[in-house]
């Protein structure tokens, strides 16, 4: 049976979690700017066409906007007609976009509590459960994520909420609350792809895994596969069908092309043609600006307009003509996500690099800058260090779990006291979604990237260490019963 959690205990994570994230608002964030990420400015500028009654348009070319989808805009343009447009300049509208902050990281503060039912659903544990949950409250990426002018403040709730529906669709017996489920999950990775389009393959991927996974016969599993999908799939269609309609192309958003184009082919090119890789990242825009301008010639009479997936014209050719190059690079960005810092996030702020992203960056350079090699406040080296160490346990769980919940259940096919139930299945699922999150960041990796995994990989190793408490307890206490 799963823990439950009383209102009074939810209402003093929530109420914590808010404090925390309201004393760096206040502190750090706020008084210097931190807010504005590398993103921001696009989310800004559709912000303020959509407050301005344009919609998803160039104010300037009145372009209809692909590369963003319209998820987070519309929240932001909320803000900026409530309190004003003072100019397109992004500085001018700093009431409006503090104020969006506010309400976000209030939404956000609810984050702990979701996590805490995620763990109940997943290990039956109280103790697991509780101990995510205060990991919530003070993780270092989820509070920063909270208090920028990004997607991830806002869009990782409903993934949360997603992954607690889909685990409890997967894991449940019973028809009637596994259908409830199934709509929860459906709807909430609808509104999180909304906001980040990578959503589009989890949304596949749990489609296969509750088609095969989920409990009950091939004609159960296959009628819940196909209701998720048709319902994940059919809350994308408007969007689906408005680009079709304006670029005669069917695509929810043409990210990938843009994506390669940015990130993996200028580092291909620097091999090919042995030149800096600034000088290679402007041949590749240069190139893609060319196939734009030669589609756009090619549309002039028909009505519609040229889409980011020209971009695909370009990087994929490189990509073909040279394939090892391009899993090395997306391999090595992949362990960037997975072993990347979240306290390196201070790093931009000290250097007033915050609002941009580097062309590349070095994983090992990272974390020494984070441990020793940057100057930095001592409070920010004081949470680098106790992530650092954090992160140590947390890899030390997931691979002693990897031995004990798989490797070894499978060879013995028994249950591992004190859990009551198998946890293969948990592991295997939450392996492979930890898989897809993390291996679609091989254009540019960095720590917030993987904030929609770290509660798996945390559930995941925690079961390690709850076993590790467990068998010492049981070895100390032989005549007391588990």
């Amino acid at each position: 049976m799963a823990p439950t959690l009383s209102f009074k205990y939810a209402g003093t994570l929530y109420c914590t979690a808010f404090f925390i994230r309201a004393l760096v608002m206040i502190f750090i964030i706020q008084p210097n700017g931190f807010f504005k990420q590398a993103d921001s400015m696009d989310y800004h500028n559709c912000a303020v066409s959509i407050a301005a009654g344009n919609g998803m348009h160039r104010i300037d070319t009145q372009e209809p906007i692909f590369w963003r989808t319209p998820g987070y805009p519309p929240y932001l343009a909320f803000f900026y007609r409530m309190c004003g447009i003072k100019s397109p300049r992004f500085e001018d509208n700093t009431t409006a976009q503090k104020a969006s902050l506010w309400v976000q990281t209030a939404f956000a503060s609810i984050i702990p509590i979701i996590l805490f039912f995620l763990a109940s659903i997943l290990t039956h544990t109280a103790a697991i459960a509780y101990i995510l949950a205060w990991i919530g409250v003070l993780h270092p990426g989820l509070v920063l994520a909270s208090t920028y002018l990004l997607t991830e403040g806002l869009s990782l709730i409903f993934f949360y909420l997603f992954l607690l529906c889909f685990f409890y669709a997967l894991l449940s017996e019973r028809k009637k609350i596994s259908f409830i489920s199934l709509l929860g999950a459906a709807f909430s990775l609808g509104i999180y792809t909304w906001m980040r389009p990578m959503g589009e393959f989890i949304g596949l991927l749990s489609f296969i895994l509750l088609w095969l996974a989920s409990y009950g016969s091939w004609t159960q599993k296959t009628a819940r596969g196909l209701l998720f999908a048709f319902l994940f799939f059919g809350s994308l269609l408007p969007w689906y069908t408005r680009n079709y309609q304006l670029t005669g192309e069917w695509f929810f958003c043409p990210t990938i092309g843009t994506y390669l184009n940015c990130f993996s082919v200028p580092k291909i090119l620097r091999r090919t043609l042995k030149k800096p890789i600034e000088e290679c990242h402007k041949i590749a825009q240069i190139n893609a600006g060319r196939a734009t301008y030669q589609k756009r010639l090619r549309l002039r009479e028909t009505g519609l307009h040229v889409s980011n997936n020209v971009c695909k014209e370009v990087a994929y050719p490189v990509i073909k003509n040279y394939p090892w190059f391009f899993i090395y690079d997306w391999i090595a960005e992949n362990l960037k996500t997975t072993f990347d810092l979240y306290g390196y996030q201070l790093i931009p702020m000290i250097n007033g690099s915050y609002w941009y992203d580097p062309i590349e960056e070095y994983l090992p350079e990272k974390i020494t800058a984070c441990l020793w090699n940057h100057e930095m406040p001592w409070y920010g080296r004081a949470v680098c260090w106790i992530e650092f160490i954090f992160s140590l346990l947390l890899w030390i769980g997931l691979l002693g779990g990897l031995w004990i919940f798989v490797l070894k259940a499978i060879i013995t096919k028994k249950t591992v006291p004190p859990f009551s139930q198998s946890l293969l299945k948990v592991w295997i699922v939450s392996i492979l979604m930890i898989g897809i999150i993390i291996g679609m960041t091989g254009g540019f990796g960095y720590a917030r990237l993987r904030l929609p995994a770290e509660p798996l990989m945390l559930i995941l190793s925690l079961t390690f260490w709850y076993w590790i408490y467990y068998r010492t307890y049981k070895d100390n206490n032989p005549n007391r019963s588990s």
